[in-house]
C-alpha cells in the first residue's frame, strides 16, 4: 500500500508537522499569490464566515495576506484553526508527541527494521541535529514523519512561513480570540493509531527518492497559489481517494465533526476567520459543499470568477 505520496500531501495540510518550529528570518516578498477564499452565511444573517485553505508548509518569497484575504481578517475578531499555537507548543503537546513519538525502554528502531533501512533513516535524520540514539528510540511514524518533512524542506518549504503560523503571528491576531478545532493529540493519533507493519512501510517508502517527487509538489503549490480548487482537488485528494477508509479518516470525518462547530460559530453576532488545511474545503466531501448542503450560500471571493457578459 503506496502511503507516502498521500504522506506528502498531508505534511502541507496537518498543523502538527510544523511542532518545535521556530520562526526563521524571512526574505522580502517578492510574488503575489491569490489562494482561495470564501464567504458563507445564510439569508439574514448578521455575521459572515470566511473560509481559507492553509498549505502548513510554504515558501519564504509569497505575497498572499492582502485584498480580500486583509479585507477578511480585518473584519473577523475570531480567528479558528485546526490548531492553536498552545495546543501546538504547550507542555502537554510536548508531553504527548513524546509518549506517542518515542519507544518504550527496552524497544529501538532498529530492532523494527532491516538493517539497511534502518542505516538509511540514520543517515536521512542525522543532517536535522538528531544522534542516533534519540532515532533509535522513535516510533517508525515519527521516524518517517521527520524524514518527510527534512526531505520537504529541501525544496525551500517551512513550517514557520506556513499559511496558518503566519495567521497566528502577532500581526494578524493581536487582540483576536483563536480557536482550535483539534488538538494535538487528535491529530498525532492519526498516524500513531497505524499498526507497526504499515509504520514501517512508511519508513521505507520514505526513504525512497523516487516517491518524492517535486513536480507534484510544485504543482499543489501553483494550485494553491492561483486559488484553483479543481486542481486543488486533484493534486491532494484524488490518489487518497483511492483508500476510502484512510480518506473518511483523515478528511471526510474530520470535516464532519467541525461542520458542527462552524455553524454554530457562523450563527454568533461576530464574523468568524477560518483557516484550515486547503485538501478540507475542496471536493464533494470538503466544507464550502458541507455548508451548501446545510443551507449556506458560498460564494469565492478570491480569486474572483469573471461573469459572462451579456449580450444586449
Amino acid at each position: 500500500m503506496k502511503f507516502y505520496k498521500i504522506m506528502t500531501v498531508l505534511l502541507l495540510m496537518l498543523s502538527f508537522f510544523k511542532f518545535g518550529e521556530t520562526a526563521m528570518a524571512r526574505q522580502p516578498n517578492s510574488e503575489v499569490a491569490t489562494p482561495a477564499l470564501w464567504q458563507a452565511s445564510k439569508p439574514g444573517a448578521t455575521s459572515q464566515l470566511y473560509l481559507f485553505g492553509t498549505f502548513h508548509l510554504l515558501p519564504d518569497h509569497l505575497q498572499w495576506v492582502r485584498g480580500p484575504i486583509a479585507k477578511a481578517l480585518h473584519r473577523s475578531p475570531r480567528l479558528v484553526f485546526e490548531l492553536t499555537p498552545n495546543d501546538i507548543q504547550g507542555a502537554k503537546a510536548q508531553q504527548y508527541m513524546a509518549s506517542k513519538g518515542i519507544l518504550p525502554d527496552g524497544q529501538s528502531l532498529q530492532s523494527m527494521l532491516d538493517a539497511p533501512t534502518y542505516a538509511g533513516v540514520v543517515k536521512t535524520l542525522s543532517p536535522l541535529g538528531l544522534p542516533e540514539p534519540a532515532i533509535n528510540h522513535m516510533r517508525p511514524w515519527f521516524a518517517a514523519t521527520l524524514s518527510m518533512v527534512g526531505q520537504v524542506k529541501k525544496l525551500g518549504l517551512e513550517g514557520s512561513n506556513g499559511a496558518d503560523h503566519i495567521l497566528q503571528g502577532n500581526v494578524y491576531s493581536k487582540g483576536k480570540t483563536l480557536i482550535g478545532l483539534e488538538t494535538t493529540a487528535q491529530q498525532v493519533e492519526l498516524f500513531a493509531g497505524l499498526d507497526d507493519a504499515t509504520q514501517v512501510e512508511l519508513v521505507k517508502q520514505s526513504l525512497d527518492p523516487a516517491d518524492m517527487d517535486p513536480k507534484r509538489i510544485n504543482a499543489m503549490l501553483a494550485a494553491w497559489k492561483s486559488g484553483d480548487d479543481t486542481a486543488l482537488e486533484t493534486e491532494m485528494l484524488a490518489e487518497l481517494k483511492g483508500y476510502p477508509k484512510l480518506y473518511d479518516r483523515l478528511l471526510k470525518d474530520r470535516n464532519t465533526q467541525w461542520l458542527p462547530k462552524l455553524i454554530a460559530y457562523s450563527q454568533q453576532p461576530q464574523n468568524t476567520f477560518v483557516a484550515v488545511g486547503a485538501g478540507h474545503l475542496v471536493g464533494p466531501d470538503g466544507l464550502v459543499a458541507l455548508l451548501r448542503a446545510n443551507g449556506y450560500t458560498v460564494v469565492k471571493l478570491q480569486p474572483v470568477i469573471s461573469q459572462p457578459k451579456v449580450m444586449k
